[in-house]
């Protein structure tokens, strides 16, 4: 504000300056300036408003990134008009979906005339789930930097962040349920594709992948084959998405660490089951990922065959809200009357305060269950 004032106050002192110099000097020249000087600010005022009102923005990102890369943020901007401007400012909010804190960055750039240029932002991704990237606002002052024209370009970019997958291997095929069996054939309804047991009509929810195009045509309706399942090879993997509130206002040290070691608990979760799920998927064993969902307040579940199925996994979880109750995903999972041979728990053991994780394998949960359904 006292910037502004005080451009505001020199302008007017060389208005003054250029009306006595005409009234002493008597010269063409002191008048132009000063009618040019007069007529500038309605000038530069129109000019700003034109160029905030016509100026293009654009993304230059990719939709996936794994956690602990670099991501380079890059912003396009088209200026369509044939007037430059010299300061243009953007205001760039960073968020992730799962964690409550924003970082808001402010990039200074000027615009040339009929061009596209870019600006790039390096960022370090430190947490897993959807970066979120919005161009809150934009704002052009004008020439004599006397008003400042703002506008919202509704600009916004969901970025996929992956889980990192540990060092740790396991030798799932030895864990939980019966241990390490030898797969055999059943007439159990399932995904093995070497196995073609049956042929159905259509039903919602049914992959296209599994449609029998030749019998389709003949029968004049969708057939969808059913395959047989290795069942003492699948396995099913809980992730309870518990996580203590956090605040965003932090007032002491002590407040900060701690919160800061819930979310690095939580987030570790995600690195676990991104382990543990391509450890399964390597030895080919098909899964079933569970977890119970805020959102609609009951269980769900995703069957995972493949890298790809995994990945839009993430993008369904990191919708999801945090979990406030510790024990709720077990207690919805246990009233289920399914079976699985070989069982993983994932949780975030963030309510020790600790970032290290721990998963309870078949046998835990396996007595649960029977407990309850006993």
């Amino acid at each position: 504000m006292i910037k502004k004032i005080l451009r505001i106050v020199g302008y007017l002192v060389m208005l003054a300056s250029l009306y006595f110099g005409m009234r002493f000097f008597r010269l063409y020249f002191f008048a132009i300036l000063l009618f040019f000087f007069l007529l500038f600010p309605f000038v530069s005022v129109f000019l700003a408003r034109y160029v905030i009102k016509h100026t293009e923005y654009s993304w230059h990102l990719p939709d996936t990134i794994s956690k602990g890369a670099d991501l380079e943020v890059t912003i396009g901007m088209r200026n369509p008009t044939i007037f430059p401007i010299p300061k243009h400012l953007l205001d760039l909010n960073i968020s992730n979906l799962y964690y409550p804190n924003d970082d808001v960055h402010t990039v200074w750039t000027g615009l040339r005339i009929r061009s596209e240029q870019t600006v790039t932002i390096p960022l370090s991704i430190l947490y897993s789930g959807y970066l979120r990237l919005t161009i809150s606002q934009a704002r052009i002052p004008d020439y004599l930097n006397f008003i400042t024209f703002k506008r919202d370009p509704k600009l916004q970019k969901d970025v996929l962040v992956l889980p990192m997958r540990l060092n740790d291997t396991f030798s799932t095929m030895a864990v939980g349920g019966s241990g390490n069996v030898e797969l055999s054939e059943s007439d159990v309804v399932g995904h093995d594709a070497t196995q073609m047991i049956d042929v159905r009509e259509y039903r919602p929810g049914d992959r296209l992948n599994t449609i029998h195009w030749k019998l389709s045509v003949k029968a004049g309706e969708i057939m969808v084959k059913q395959f047989g399942s290795l069942s003492d090879n699948d396995a099913c993997i809980l992730l309870d998405l518990y996580r203590p509130e956090t605040k965003n206002k932090r007032v002491y040290k002590e407040q900060e660490d701690t919160e800061s070691k819930i979310i690095e608990g939580f987030d570790s979760a995600f690195d676990m089951l991104e382990t543990l799920a391509s450890q399964l998927l390597s030895e080919k064993r098909p899964i079933l990922m569970c977890w119970y969902s805020g959102r609609i307040r009951e269980m769900k579940t995703m069957e995972i065959l493949r890298r790809s199925d995994l990945t839009d996994l993430y993008r369904i979880l990191y919708y999801e809200e945090p979990l406030k109750d510790p024990s709720i995903t077990l207690e919805y999972f246990t009233k289920t009357d399914d079976t699985y041979n070989h069982f993983f728990y994932i949780h975030s053991t963030s309510q020790n305060i600790s970032a290290d994780h721990s998963f309870l394998f078949g046998n835990d949960l396996e007595q649960v269950s029977c407990v309850h359904r006993n």
